[in-house]
């Protein structure tokens, strides 16, 4: 819905009035020009030229840092249905590879004859990068029975500062809110997230409580919201610590 403003004959505007216009009319085909512009654009920002984020955020530009700092992993061809838990669960079966910052699944576009997904992973430190690059090429990962494609991000990301931080979060509190599906209700309220994996560590039925320990797609904007959220809303109630 938009809002709209008519004069009368006095140029005085009346009251506010709601009209409804359908989408598909406000919204706007570009032009080859235009999508041409785009791309000459995302290449000066530094951004590969079918990049589809906001260029003009500065957390997606390119890190000023040597190649040889970068932690982001470009992973491609991997399967259309692919999923942030397809790819941590598969990449989990090669071992401890390193700390997770984020994980983004970009979905196979047909009409630009991109028919495999792609996925970037950002690790905290380079030698996760370097470890997942070396288990991809050597045929370790195995994606929903395909073996993907994987090089460093040319969208370089900095190292991050060692610390406890993790996608992995381990809340303790009433069983009544610290289960899964009231925490997943919660959750989608707050943020946006992917979820690897939940699993109950201990059961207390003297207090009844629980300990649950949620595995995220990303530590960045996921694990990272869930601990603000519970900080700001739930303190004194559910205590939490990374895992």
């Amino acid at each position: 819905m938009t809002r709209a403003e008519s004069a009368d004959s006095r140029g005085f505007f009346k009251a506010m009035r709601t009209v409804t216009i359908s989408r598909e009319v406000t919204k706007k085909t570009p032009s080859k020009g235009e999508i041409e512009l785009s791309r000459v654009l995302r290449r000066l920002r530094d951004f590969p030229p079918n990049y589809e984020g906001d260029t003009t955020n500065t957390r997606n530009k390119s890190a000023d840092i040597p190649n040889n700092l970068n932690t982001s992993v470009w992973i491609t061809g991997l399967p259309p249905t692919c999923t942030c838990k397809t790819l941590l669960v598969a990449m989990a079966q090669v071992g401890r590879l390193g700390k997770i910052w984020s994980t983004v699944i970009n979905p196979p576009n047909p009409k630009e004859r991109k028919f495999y997904a792609a996925a970037k992973v950002v690790f905290f430190t380079r030698e996760g990068a370097e470890r997942l690059i070396h288990s991809v090429e050597a045929g370790q990962i195995v994606v929903a029975g395909r073996r993907p494609r994987a090089i460093f991000n040319r969208i370089k990301s900095a190292p991050q500062k060692e610390s406890p931080k993790s996608l992995v979060v381990i809340f303790e509190g009433p069983a009544a809110l610290v289960n899964e599906r009231k925490l997943n209700e919660w959750f989608l309220t707050k943020f946006t997230y992917q979820t690897e994996s939940v699993q109950l560590l201990a059961h207390n039925s003297a207090r009844n409580t629980n300990v649950l320990e949620w595995r995220f797609g990303s530590y960045h904007a996921q694990a990272e919201a869930a601990v603000i959220a519970v900080t700001k809303e739930l303190d004194g109630i559910v205590q939490w610590k990374h895992g």
